[in-house]
């Protein structure tokens, strides 16, 4: 199996998340959130986008890979771009998957999967021009239902792709209900490269049932259930549920903010930490390790600032704990911390409930738990089940 890595999360998994996500429990891989190309942008690559490849020598100061996600309703810009890409990066991914409608408008992201011929046509001109396992592909079960995913998957059948990823959902269903990963093994079944797996990974049980489900996968991507268990990564690899210390949550909560304000307000002494190798190693739960970051970022932060932390960073921060919280005890799913506009009264507030849970335990369990997984779907509210008969 090639490994887990993290799946790319547009407007989430940028540079600073996935430098958080690299000390926390090392993915094996990382892919980029998708860079929009068309006919005029982007004339220069911003480098903000992908760091450990466009800078020198900073992706070999990381504990991770990097695979950069291209998203184009034409294969003419696409390959232009990915063309300058394939300079630093083995190989570059289409995104066939997003299920914005701006996105699906232009026929970009799974607006591709509408005809099964247009979207073979469109995979082997990018082929022709980028060569035998330059380009890899990401995409859903189908657009409004998985009725042509056979045909979808027989488009591909012969394509030298680097690989194949499948989120075993459809179009329609954006990110609700449960992933077919059935439909994800027929794709492993059928076509001869790497076929990788994603959708409701959110604890060892869900991994390795996969695994002994999907034996012919090549690997796994995850994305929201690594904000609600950012130690994910870690427990798989080992199969040890995570078990960490109040105070280590509250420091590793803190360098996430750190992390953010550094590459707003200066990310030049950010990528300097990177080339000394600050990010090699995995912290994981150690308090020690957690509180040595934090005031190595602290030192390369403005003195001048009011706060330390900007509302745009505390944005991020709450929109990671929004979803963390939900493997936490049920006091740290209190919506008023999610109501603090300070970054202060925020901290605070988590370490308040964290003390009050140190007091019984000094480390916190991490566990999925469905009840919640409505919420993390866009879903309504399920109705109490009736006692009625």
């Amino acid at each position: 199996m090639d490994g887990v890595g993290l799946a790319p999360m547009e407007g989430v998994s940028d540079f600073p998340l996935r430098l958080w996500m690299s000390v926390t429990s090392q993915p094996l891989f990382q892919v980029t959130p998708f860079l929009r190309v068309t006919s005029t942008y982007p004339k220069n690559i911003p480098v903000h986008w992908a760091p450990e490849l466009l800078l020198k020598g900073l992706g070999d100061k990381l504990s991770y890979s990097l695979v950069p996600q291209l998203m184009c309703p034409e294969p003419g810009p696409f390959v232009e771009t990915a063309k300058r890409l394939l300079d630093q990066a083995s190989f570059v991914e289409l995104n066939c998957g997003c299920p914005a409608p701006v996105v699906v408008g232009k026929g970009a992201g799974s607006g591709l999967l509408r005809e099964p011929a247009a979207f073979h046509n469109f995979i082997s001109t990018c082929l022709a021009e980028l060569g035998d396992e330059k380009l890899a592909v990401k995409i859903r079960t189908g657009f409004e239902s998985s009725e042509r995913y056979e045909e979808l998957i027989g488009a591909l059948k012969g394509l030298p792709l680097k690989r194949l990823t499948i989120h075993g959902r459809t179009r329609a269903q954006k990110y609700q209900g449960y992933a077919n990963w059935e439909q994800i093994q027929y794709a492993a079944r059928e076509l001869g490269i790497p076929v990788h797996g994603s959708g409701d990974i959110t604890d060892c049980g869900q991994f390795h049932a996969r695994l002994t489900e999907q034996h012919k996968l090549a690997g796994v991507i995850i994305g929201r259930g690594s904000l609600r268990n950012p130690w994910i990564f870690e427990e798989l690899r080992t199969g040890i549920k995570t078990r960490i210390e109040a105070k280590a949550i509250v420091a590793a909560v803190e360098c996430y903010a750190l992390i953010l304000e550094a590459f707003s307000a200066n990310q030049e002494e950010l990528y300097g930490l990177c080339l000394e190798g600050t990010f090699t190693q995995k912290i994981h739960a150690d308090y020690e390790a957690w509180q040595q970051l934090r005031h190595q970022l602290k030192a390369i932060l403005p003195r001048h600032q009011n706060s330390l932390i900007s509302k745009k960073s505390l944005g991020k921060v709450k929109m990671l704990w929004n979803y963390f919280r939900s493997s936490l005890p049920l006091s740290l799913f209190n919506p008023k911390i999610l109501r603090c506009t300070r970054y202060e009264d925020f901290l605070t507030a988590i370490k308040v409930h964290l003390e009050a849970l140190d007091q019984v335990d000094p480390r916190v369990s991490l566990s999925w738990q469905q009840n919640y997984d409505w919420i993390y779907a866009g879903e309504k509210r399920p109705k109490p089940k009736s006692d009625c008969r």
